[in-house]
């Protein structure tokens, strides 16, 4: 089978798990499904152990200071031999879908937001779809039947 068939999934938890396995492995994974879920490297963990100040989401800027430090967390981790080069989701034309509830409580939409900016900026082929009047929970009741 050729590694651009492979692929990762998963709804929630799930899609932490299939966010992450793509940076870990880009020469591996050619493509990733990202249902309600947001990077394992999302802030709410990067603050954590950067011990750097969780943004105010009400001040201009927090979403650039936000990607700024996942952006400094990922190098970190490829400098360290803990995810893959980064250079290859470009280079080896890799593709993403992502989906986000707009009414989402669990996961939230900044973080969906930015698995798309993180992979567009990396050359990543990205579908973005939004239902601005589903949440977590409801997932399955729509989208799943949308999707097929």
């Amino acid at each position: 089978m050729s590694k651009e068939h492979i692929i990762t999934a998963g709804h929630s938890s799930g899609a932490e798990t299939s966010s992450h396995l793509m940076l870990a492995f880009p020469e591996i994974f050619g493509c990733a499904g990202v249902l309600n879920g947001g990077f394992p490297l999302t802030l709410q963990r990067t603050q954590r152990d950067s011990k750097k100040d969780p943004p105010d989401y009400d001040t201009p800027n927090s979403d650039e200071v936000d990607y700024q430090i996942l952006n400094e967390t990922i190098q970190k981790l490829v400098d360290e031999g803990l995810l893959g080069d980064q250079t290859l989701l470009k280079e080896l034309n890799r593709a993403a879908y992502l989906f986000m509830g707009g009414n989402d409580n669990k996961v939230f939409n900044w973080a969906t937001k930015e698995i798309n900016k993180y992979y567009e900026d990396n050359g990543v082929k990205v579908k973005f779809d939004n239902d601005p009047e589903l949440g977590h929970e409801f997932w399955y009741n729509k989208a799943a039947k949308d999707i097929g």
